[in-house]
């Protein structure tokens, strides 16, 4: 599963923005009782890290055992 979060902080599942009480209703649907499911968030490098932040408190309350935070990486 993975997460865009955009440079506003905006957050993307499957190239939807959602808030994040739906984010974390659709979360908890996807990751249903599999705990090893690994989601991903993808953050901008100028995504401030509290958001990203909250988006990964989000997925850990949906349900999330594995957690992955990627940025891009600066040249």
């Amino acid at each position: 599963i993975t997460i865009y979060v955009d440079a506003e902080g905006r957050a993307y599942l499957e190239n939807q923005e959602l808030p994040l009480n739906e984010l974390f209703t659709r979360l908890k649907a996807m990751i249903g009782g599999d705990r090893e499911r690994l989601v991903m968030i993808k953050a901008e490098r100028s995504v401030i890290l509290n958001k990203a932040v909250q988006i990964m408190d989000v997925a850990k309350a949906a349900g999330a055992g594995r957690l992955v935070l990627a940025t891009e990486k600066a040249y």
